[in-house]
């Protein structure tokens, strides 16, 4: 009886521990399914809403392309390194391959030290950091590469390349197609409003074309002949005499900055009929259409359309507008998720020299750097249109 009592008991135990590793193998499986994709974005302070449009956008995408293998684990990432470190020691224990973020390049030192993990940032600076960080955002070798093709495409020869002394200096005067392409003038202007003008003043030669107009209207002014009078009629409704020694200008800059130097330009009697203006992404700013030194101005950026599409789509599901980085976070999903189907085991080397479709449009990963295929926009008439 004890014998067959034993043999009972024995049977349950072995017929339990069957169950309970075929239970974790079966968990273990279902988990080797799941990518962990972390969000590493600020979701408290001044930035959480930044971070919460990140994360919105975020969750739009997994819903739109239905994809129940990819689980995201939103993290604050602080406001300390302190902070920074747990946040990232966290997603590392919980098993998380890759991160959406961070968001500030200045939050991406030091990063190598969690060589497992792959970010994904949505910074726009083109600097190379750890060999673990792709760089997706819109940065400037792409938007320098269309402008500088439009340029030669056009046979512009007397470009001027104007660009701020502020912290992002050392990206600008590094950016590769900024290096390979010859400028008639590149100038570093100082970011005092007063001070711009100056150098603008200088630039465009206005105070001899200023003494130019005088001086012309002081000589026919007396003048009794009828092509002289009519002459004088024309001067009197100019500022300045003479023609400027440059066809182009580009401006790296953005917001009231740009439009003072664009004043600037309007303000020593150089428009758009003198000169053609170019500046960097301006991401499809409607505040432009407001100043009159703004019109014909060009500039790169992503597939207006694609863009328009997902902010509405944005709008209509959140009741509430998306930023500049939220296509970017939207498109993240969409790579990993196409790298993930492709291969389990990814590598960042996985993510490299594939050509990708999203909201910005075309892209492409070269060497961790994402370079957009951009358009080319002007502004007329209240409007951006598409001219390349």
């Amino acid at each position: 009886m004890k014998k067959t009592f034993t043999i009972i008991i024995l049977t349950y135990f072995l017929f339990t521990l069957n169950i309970n590793r075929a239970v974790t193998q079966e968990v273990k499986s279902q988990e080797e399914n799941i990518l962990k994709i972390g969000v590493l974005v600020p979701l408290k302070g001044t930035q959480k809403k930044i971070g919460k449009i990140v994360l919105n956008s975020v969750k739009l995408a997994l819903q739109d392309i239905d994809a129940k293998n990819l689980k995201i684990y939103p993290v604050n990432i602080g406001n300390t390194l302190e902070k920074k470190n747990a946040a990232l020691t966290y997603l590392k224990n919980t098993g998380v391959k890759i991160v959406i973020g961070p968001i500030l390049y200045d939050n991406l030192e030091n990063l190598e030290k969690y060589e497992e993990i792959i970010f994904l940032s949505l910074t726009n600076n083109s600097k190379k950091y750890s060999k673990n960080v792709i760089n997706f955002g819109v940065n400037l070798d792409s938007q320098m590469s269309k402008i500088n093709s439009y340029l030669k495409k056009n046979e512009y020869k007397k470009t001027i390349l104007l660009y701020p002394d502020n912290r992002f200096l050392d990206f600008i005067e590094n950016s590769n197609e900024i290096k390979k392409h010859t400028y008639f003038k590149t100038i570093n202007y100082e970011t005092d409003p007063k001070k711009i003008t100056s150098q603008i003043e200088k630039i465009t030669n206005y105070k001899q074309r200023k003494i130019n107009l005088k001086s012309r209207i002081k000589k026919i002014k007396n003048s009794e002949k009828r092509e002289d009078q009519n002459e004088l009629k024309q001067l009197l409704l100019k500022d300045t005499l003479g023609k400027i020694n440059f066809d182009s200008v580009v401006i790296i800059d953005f917001g009231d900055r740009l439009k003072s130097i664009l004043n600037s330009f309007l303000f020593v009697d150089v428009t758009n009929e003198n000169a053609t203006f170019l500046s960097a992404n301006q991401w499809f700013d409607e505040n432009l259409f407001t100043e009159r030194s703004s019109e014909k101005l060009l500039f790169p950026s992503i597939d207006m359309e694609k863009f328009d599409t997902f902010r509405k789509k944005y709008f209509n599901v959140y009741n509430s507008p998306a930023n500049n980085l939220s296509v970017l976070a939207y498109d993240a999903i969409g790579i990993i998720n196409y790298i993930w189907s492709k291969n389990k085991n990814f590598k960042i080397k996985d993510f490299n020299n594939i050509e990708f479709s999203g909201m910005q449009g075309n892209f492409i990963i070269d060497k961790n750097i994402n370079y957009q295929n951009l358009k080319l926009y002007q502004i007329e008439n209240k409007k951006f249109n598409k001219i390349d």
